[in-house]
């Protein structure tokens, strides 16, 4: 059912949604709405039998806000501490939402509705958003085999250590998406579209 929704009712509701999250100011709606956000990603996901997925970008998500917290904890000594752990915490709060947003987005829409939606805008850009959105599935099936492939080489993943944990990934991760970056510029500029 919630693959069947126009393609463009899709984007608006991201872009909206989105908007909504960047600007909102006070700190209860912002909860709130990240709360819900989290729960409908879960629930669409679900619906969408994506769970894995789900599960791969919520661990990296748990990951990312512990490190913003403790940035904000460490490096933003102008406020008190309280000031600085509120802050770390919105901020987290805010790029995980994002991010479960654009989840919900590539999971309830298809590589053909992103390419049909976005020929609104003039080419070039057009060309870098579909891009951008189609490689988010892609990157996440790559970290799904690399931590396999780490795993079989006796790479520990029990651990909470984000610097010993994620290395032995994102190398690989990074090597992989400028590889498939520099084949799909091959590609274009073989096919005389200039960018």
């Amino acid at each position: 059912m919630l693959t069947k929704l126009f393609p463009i009712l899709k984007l608006f509701f991201l872009i909206a949604f989105s908007t909504i999250l960047i600007t909102v100011k006070d700190n209860f709606i912002l909860i709130i709405s990240s709360i819900i956000m989290l729960l409908s990603a879960f629930l669409i996901v679900t619906l969408c039998k994506k769970r894995e997925e789900f599960a791969d970008r919520y661990h990296a998500l748990i990951i990312m806000s512990l490190l913003i917290v403790m940035f904000q904890l460490i490096f933003n000594v102008d406020i008190n501490i309280w000031q600085r752990l509120q802050n770390g915490i919105i901020s987290a709060l805010k790029i995980s939402s994002l991010s479960l947003l654009v989840l919900i987005y590539t999971s309830v829409t298809s590589l053909s509705e992103i390419i049909h939606i976005f020929s609104f805008p003039p080419s070039k850009i057009g060309l870098v958003l579909t891009i951008t959105l189609s490689l988010i599935p892609i990157i996440i099936q790559e970290y799904r085999k690399i931590l396999i492939i780490q795993s079989t080489k006796g790479q520990n993943f029990k651990h909470i250590n984000p610097l010993t944990n994620f290395m032995p990934i994102l190398i690989p991760l990074m090597h992989r998406s400028i590889n498939r970056a520099e084949h799909i510029a091959i590609v274009i500029e073989s096919k005389g579209y200039l960018v």
